[in-house]
């Protein structure tokens, strides 16, 4: 069964013959396809008008790119990398530069080195870089894979059976061509970090803390929160983006909030996504996805999955909770009633118009660390 075309109005035409009316302004865009940092080759991409009639469907070169023209606003691109892969960016806008990256496969192996630690209660050592890490048990050597970079920033964490860190370690801009060598770092005593949280809502349950390091490079490392406290490592220039996550009876809520100061309090009063007390479904009648709640969202992702076919829509978050979809192109696998739904909402910073064009290649917290200012998540996941 196929998901039927909504109808939109569109400035073209004329206004009953009185007089003609100008066509919607269009124009060029430009889609990137990347593995990793690597470019895509042949990514077919289908544009589509607000209507879902094909405007163009073009593959990516050798270089990852592709063009499309005669592109209106309001428009959706639809990308397809592989068999069973699906993404779609709506309200495509003229002269719009779409990225879509994958994550990368495989990497390189390379051997790695670090310092003996003198801890009692040392039980592993965890090595992370921006390009990829691992975890050495009884040992101060060992191998992982890196993805993607010849130099890397790196953090070397001591820590105890409960994963507590006890010292660490770091090196920036560090060669990991092969092999890498830190046996000549010094190890630093963890400082315990206060993390408050107040008006937390009622209905959450299982409120987890983390803490991540950021530097040029990319995402570094995160640490875990047990109780009210972080044990974290402390890199200086690295940026700070703290997370909470937690449960409600139908809901996994996340909340990235760059950090401040080293003991933060972070206020939950007012946050502005709602629990979605149903689980959200496909109405063919509209081709939409419908769910009730998360009225403060203003991003929203939707993921049908169906036999081995995963789409996955963003766009902006409807206040009234139906997010209109595309009709897929002939050429691609229809979705019945009966695929699996999967929502996220997100609130961040100037909302879907800030993040359109990069949406599949920059992940929730990079978002945080972009905008400077926090983003929230609530993302449906079948109930507790």
């Amino acid at each position: 069964m196929k998901l039927w075309p909504f109808v939109l109005l569109v400035a073209c035409g004329d206004d009953g013959g009185v007089r003609p009316l100008p066509d919607a302004p269009s124009g060029q865009i430009t889609i990137t396809a990347r593995q990793g940092k690597a470019p895509l080759a042949g990514a077919t991409a289908y544009v589509q008008s607000p209507t879902s009639a094909l405007v163009a469907t073009v593959v990516t070169d050798a270089s990852g790119t592709a063009t499309a023209d005669g592109v209106v606003a309001g428009s959706s691109v639809t990308l397809v990398a592989d068999e069973g892969s699906i993404l779609t960016v709506l309200d495509v806008q003229p002269n719009d530069e779409l990225v879509f990256a994958r994550r990368a496969i495989g990497g390189t192996l390379i051997s790695v080195q670090v310092p003996a630690s003198n801890q009692a209660t040392l039980r592993h050592y965890v090595v992370q870089t921006t390009c990829g890490g691992g975890q050495f048990v009884g040992t101060t050597s060992g191998s992982f894979y890196v993805q993607d970079c010849t130099t890397a920033d790196v953090v070397v964490d001591v820590q105890n059976a409960a994963g507590d860190s006890l010292e660490f370690a770091y090196a920036l801009d560090q060669s990991v061509a092969g092999s890498l060598d830190l046996s000549a770092l010094v190890y630093t005593p963890t400082t315990v970090q206060p993390f408050d949280t107040a008006s937390v809502p009622a209905s959450w349950h299982d409120l987890h803390l983390y803490r991540s390091l950021w530097t040029a490079k990319g995402p570094l490392y995160e640490c875990d929160g047990f109780g009210s406290v972080l044990r974290c490592p402390t890199v200086p220039g690295a940026s700070i983006l703290d997370r909470v996550t937690a449960y409600d009876d139908t809901v996994w809520h996340e909340s990235y909030f760059p950090a401040t100061s080293a003991a933060p309090s972070i206020d939950f009063a007012g946050l502005p996504i709602e629990t979605v007390p149903q689980e959200p479904i496909i109405d063919l009648a509209t081709s939409s996805v419908r769910w009730t709640g998360g009225a403060g969202a203003n991003i929203a992702q939707i993921t049908l999955t169906e036999a081995k076919t995963r789409w996955t829509v963003y766009g902006a978050a409807p206040s009234d909770g139906q997010f209109r979809l595309p009709r897929l192109p002939d050429a691609l696998a229809s979705f019945s009633a009966d695929a699996t739904v999967g929502l996220i909402l997100l609130d961040i910073v100037g909302g879907y118009p800030t993040v359109r064009q990069r949406v599949f290649e920059i992940d929730t917290p990079s978002w945080a660390t972009v905008t400077g200012d926090r983003v929230i998540t609530a993302a449906y996941v079948g109930g507790f």
